[in-house]
Formats: C-alpha cells, structure tokens, sequence
C-alpha cells in the first residue's frame, strides 16, 4: 500500500501492540547514549531502564536476566553492555539493585511513523517528532544496499554507513528503531521483494544475523554510538501477489503466492535474530491483508472492495500452515514474537463486526486476524505490531 502523508512532513504509523482486549505496547531498554554516565540520564518518555524482556514493565523477569549476567565483566567473551546498567566494566549488585529501585514501573509508549531518510536527515523534522511525543520509528534496511557484492573467497563486504547515521540520529533522539529487512541484492533473488533463490540462504542469515548483532547495543561490534533495535520483521506487506499484481509494484515484499517459502525464510531468520540478540523480538511481515485478489476473500468483502486487488488473503495461512506442520513441535514455533498489519482507512468497515467499538474499524481487523489466523494454533494471545495506519489528510 502507498504510504499517506500527514500534515505534509511524516507517514503516519501506529506501533502498537494488541493483546484483546488490552493495548499493550513493547519498549527497548534503555542505555546511556552521547556519552552518558549514567543510565538513568538515558531513560526518556519512550524508554524504560530495565525492561529487557520488552513487556513494558519492571518485574521479577528482569530482575532475573541481569542475574544470569552476574560477575560478568568488560573483556570476558559474554559481557553485554546492556546489563552494565552502573558502568564500571562489571555486572555485580549494584547492576540488579538499579533494576529491583524501578519495580513495578510501567510506560506506555505507543505511537510512531515511518520516517524515509530524507526525514531523518532532516533537523526540523526530527525535532518535530520529539515535540509530538514520537515513541518509535520505522525504517528500512535494505541488504542489496549493504552488500550489494556477493561474497567472495574472504568472506561477505558490508557497509553499513548509511544506516550507522540514521540509526544513530533516530536513537540519540529518544526514539526506538522497528527495522523492516527487504530488497534483496540481484545476485541473492529473482526479484528484490521474493524468494531468495539464486543464492544459499545462509547468505541472507549471515547478512540478518550481522545486522542484528551491529544494532543490538551489547557492546561487541556496534555500529558507532551502539543505537539499539528492539523490533526486526522482513519485507514489508509481503502478502502482495506479483501473479495478481495488475501491473503494480510491490511495497516491499511479493511473497503473496507463496507463503510456505516465506515461512521458510522466516522460520531461519527468526533463528538467526536471536542467535546475535536473544532479547530482540521479530514481528510477522507488516501484512497489508486487504485489497485482495479474486482467488480468495473473506466472507462480504465485496461489499467494500469490489475490484480485484494485489494481495494473497491466505498468505498468513498458509505461511502458519507450513511451519506448523513442518516445524510445529520446535520450541521456536510459530518464529515470531508478533502477529503485524497494516490499516488503511478505506477497508474499515469491511472488517466491522457486531460488538462495537470492540470489532469496529483497526480492533475489527486485528480480532479477525487473531482468530481466523492466529487461534487455530493456540496463537491468540501474540501481541500485535500495527505499523502502518493511513487516514485521509
């Protein structure tokens, strides 16, 4: 889908989580940042010192990750700077004392927009997000940008450059990073929204397991300034079907005609994320999940979209066909840690149910999506990243 513009500057987007019939919303932990001292001159509206487990409070849970960190310090190959909560090289009492002081504490922390990077590259805009309470960014990262080579007999040439600044920029500016993976290099895939099929997928998990373990802020081979990424998802509205397509580009992904390859990407994927970050969560690809084409839709559709449209409506199960029957007995089933849609305004009432405000407009779609897709694999209580929102302007 075309992202909107609102008020001429940003693409608005909600990063939200959904738990029925709660909102919840995920946070990052916090680190010092330009240099701070100390971590609590680094906790903003948008972070919470000590939520390492990113379920936006302080409890026992994270009390329990620094204890597993105990007597870890500067040098040794476990260290991570994120638990060094008192930086003086070393994980002791101290540290856990600093998480114990803030329990029972809570944020919320809901709202963010896609930023392109000439916004981030641009002060006013930038400030003019800070003003708006602007909790998280969306922004890509594109592999054929970063490694835009194959590897050769050394080994894999990445340059992170471009995204080390706007990382950087974004997270120095009290914000948290939600990263979409996509395009894919030519000599990687076919297309640059699809399967990976011209190359080893151990290529694409070198290059997903790199990325995560530069933007993770533990300290060992951090992009400069170490900014932190507390959601990664791959190619976005990857329920776009290039068979159906009409003509249309894609928006990120054209996965839409085959979601069991996709549930394979994900599945290593997902491994490789938690392999460099085993605190970073993965949200589902941002699942456009309207506009549908005529092979399939859900029951009324028609009433609201009666032209034919460029998106898969079985996309989402038949990626969660695949792996559960593939991989359903895998602890890491079902490979993400949050169900992602999209909603636009002109599909609202197709998603209107009979229990309003509970099944109207965004809350209709994201209960469909819960229990048509999500609950017939006991999934129904996943969180829900909503990262796109377009309303007219």
């Amino acid at each position: 889908m075309m992202v909107k513009r609102l008020n001429l500057i940003l693409a608005i987007g909600l990063v939200l989580t959904l738990t029925w019939p709660c909102v919840r919303v995920y946070p990052v932990a916090a680190k010092p940042v330009n240099g701070a001292s100390e971590y609590a001159d680094s906790e903003t509206t948008c972070r919470l010192i000590g939520d390492f487990d990113h379920d936006y409070d302080i409890d026992i849970d994270d009390i329990m990750v620094v204890v597993q960190m105990w007597r870890r310090q500067e040098g040794d190959p476990d260290f991570d700077l994120r638990f060094d909560l008192h930086p003086d090289g070393i994980i002791n009492i101290v540290d856990i004392m600093h998480v114990a002081a803030k329990w029972g504490t809570t944020r919320l922390m809901s709202f963010g927009v896609n930023m392109f990077g000439g916004d981030i590259n641009d002060a006013v805009v930038m400030s003019m997000a800070q003003e708006a309470g602007i909790c998280w960014v969306m922004h890509g990262l594109s592999w054929s940008n970063v490694e835009p080579n194959p590897p050769d007999q050394n080994g894999h040439t990445y340059n992170w450059s471009v995204y080390d600044v706007r990382f950087r920029t974004v997270y120095d500016a009290g914000m948290n990073l939600f990263i979409v993976i996509g395009s894919n290099p030519s000599w990687a895939a076919s297309t640059s929204c699809g399967p990976i099929d011209q190359t080893s997928m151990s290529n694409f998990t070198d290059f997903v397991r790199a990325a995560v373990e530069r933007y993770d802020g533990d300290g060992v081979n951090d992009a400069p300034g170490s900014p932190q990424v507390a959601y990664w998802a791959f190619y976005n509205e990857a329920d776009f079907d290039p068979d159906h397509s009409g003509g249309e580009p894609g928006h990120g992904g054209c996965w839409g005609n085959n979601g069991a390859a996709y549930g394979e990407m994900l599945r290593q994927a997902y491994r490789a994320v938690k392999e460099a970050d085993p605190y970073a969560l993965v949200a589902f690809s941002p699942i456009a999940h309207d506009r549908f084409t005529y092979e399939a839709r859900p029951p009324g559709y028609d009433s609201v979209y009666s032209r034919e449209g460029p998106f898969s409506y079985l996309f989402t199960g038949d990626v969660l066909e695949h792996l559960h029957t593939n991989y359903g007995s895998e602890p890491d089933f079902p490979f993400f840690d949050a169900m992602n849609f999209h909603f636009y305004n002109d599909f609202r009432n197709a998603w209107d149910g009979s229990n309003p405000p509970y099944d109207q407009d965004l809350l209709g779609k994201q209960k469909f999506i819960r229990d048509t897709w999500l609950q017939p694999y006991g999934l129904q209580d996943l969180p829900f990243v909503v990262s796109e929102v377009g309303v007219p302007s």
